[in-house]
């Protein structure tokens, strides 16, 4: 359990390709590449600023606003935005065990697990399926004796974490570049 704790303390990997191009890179390349991702990094999140502002907790009442503008509860937001991980940002179905039995969501417990999926499924962010329509049928995989055991994604519910994305970027956008412009006056430190 400590193990499956510690995970999700882990930042979403880069893509795949990224790491062939660096680990075909010489030891000397690599060398050059680490100096100056670490430098360029110190750059854009200084980590003094970053700890000191209260890192991305400052920006919780930005998401939280979001989340309460679309009437969401935390508990689904939080479903909504892990199956939007899990799901390939909507383009997969998967079996409900994986929201059910997986190592992410640990705060809340199975009943209000159910209790989020039915709510999110009522407010058509989310479809239940019998069988999975992506398999062929006459696979015994693609059926299950369960209560509508696959999840779906609908495209409702894409739109709405891809909406929430792309509105959380323009408040960060637009906050930096008034920032920049002078439009934003804040007080000298």
């Amino acid at each position: 359990m400590t193990t499956e704790r510690n995970n999700l303390l882990i930042a979403p990997s880069l893509p795949p390709s990224l790491g062939v191009i660096y680990n075909s890179l010489t030891k000397e390349s690599k060398r050059l590449f680490n100096r100056a991702f670490m430098f360029l990094w110190s750059y854009v999140l200084n980590r003094t600023d970053f700890i000191q502002s209260g890192g991305v907790l400052h920006t919780y009442y930005i998401i939280d606003n979001l989340r309460h503008k679309t009437g969401l509860t935390t508990s689904e937001l939080a479903m909504m935005t892990y199956l939007y991980l899990v799901t390939d940002r909507g383009n997969k179905i998967i079996h409900c065990n994986e929201v059910y039995y997986g190592i992410a969501l640990l705060h809340i417990n199975m009943a209000s697990r159910r209790n989020v999926i039915y709510d999110l499924r009522k407010k058509k962010y989310l479809a239940r399926y019998q069988r999975d329509p992506s398999a062929s049928p006459y696979l015994t995989r693609s059926k299950s004796r369960g209560d509508h055991p696959f999840i779906q994604m609908t495209p409702k519910g894409v739109d709405l974490i891809v909406t929430m994305n792309r509105d959380l970027y323009n408040i960060f956008n637009y906050t930096s570049f008034d920032d920049l412009t002078g439009k934003n006056k804040r007080p000298e430190r």
